[in-house]
């Protein structure tokens, strides 16, 4: 893993003639300027990587360090930018490179903690799905037995039995907010493939129109849903969450 911190002590080639006749545009003076960056990104990093995001709590610390990560990211840029608008920077582009090229060792890590936040609190949103699911099914199951112990008792007094509505739970995930960002659930439809068997070649839509699916064909079958279609044999369709994360 890259320690950052040796990354300031100097690279190859520092004392070049073009430095030491233009001592503004020295490469050691530019990433002092990133120093303030320097001691959390390796934690963070490390940190995500090690996060097992499977409650509420721990979904919180996950959007607290992607956005962080996107809000650092943002700040080493505008860093690097005031640094190359500086006066005669275009007259030096090796050190124009060379501060992009350092910049770059720290947006890398950055980039890399934000994909492991969105995948890890992609797959707690299924894992709540999937809790809700389960808890709505149980409701449900409840609610047809309290309905025919209600029919049942309508039948013998011989009046009309009243309905129990069937129970549902909010498939929407409330939003996260913590003081460096927030992540937001909107709902998309997507499709699981439970038979590849059972799905046909050629599908005709509302329209009339025939689709050919050539059994699993992502961009056929995404189309049809997108189209508003809701069952295809072999295939469930369904709402799932999907994150979007803006930092604070």
């Amino acid at each position: 893993m890259t320690d950052f911190r040796t990354l300031l002590k100097g690279v190859p080639g520092a004392n070049t003639a073009t430095e030491v006749a233009i001592p503004q545009f020295s490469i050691d003076l530019a990433k002092r300027r990133f120093e303030p960056y320097i001691e959390n990104i390796e934690k963070m990093l490390q940190d995500m990587v090690e996060l097992n995001v499977k409650d509420e709590g721990a979904a919180e610390i996950c959007v607290r360090y992607l956005t962080s990560a996107k809000g650092l990211s943002d700040s080493i840029e505008g860093v690097v930018s005031s640094i190359l608008k500086e006066e005669r920077v275009d007259e030096v582009l090796t050190f124009v490179d060379r501060v992009k090229t350092f910049a770059k060792q720290f947006t890398s890590k950055l980039k890399k903690i934000e994909d492991e936040g969105r995948k890890k609190y992609n797959g707690y949103l299924l894992l709540v799905e999937q809790k809700r699911r389960e808890q709505e099914a149980k409701q449900r199951q409840l609610a047809l037995e309290a309905q025919k112990r209600i029919n049942d008792e309508a039948k013998k007094a011989g009046v009309d039995p009243v309905q129990i509505p069937m129970p549902t739970i909010p498939t929407k995930p409330e939003a996260i907010r913590t003081e460096t960002g927030a992540a937001h659930v909107r709902m998309k439809w997507g499709y699981d493939v439970v038979d590849i068997s059972r799905i046909p070649h050629f599908f005709t839509d509302a329209q009339g129109n025939r689709v050919q699916l050539l059994v699993d064909n992502k961009k056929a079958i995404e189309g049809l849903i997108d189209s508003g279609v809701r069952s295809i044999p072999g295939i469930v369709i369904s709402e799932k969450p999907i994150a979007i994360f803006r930092k604070g």
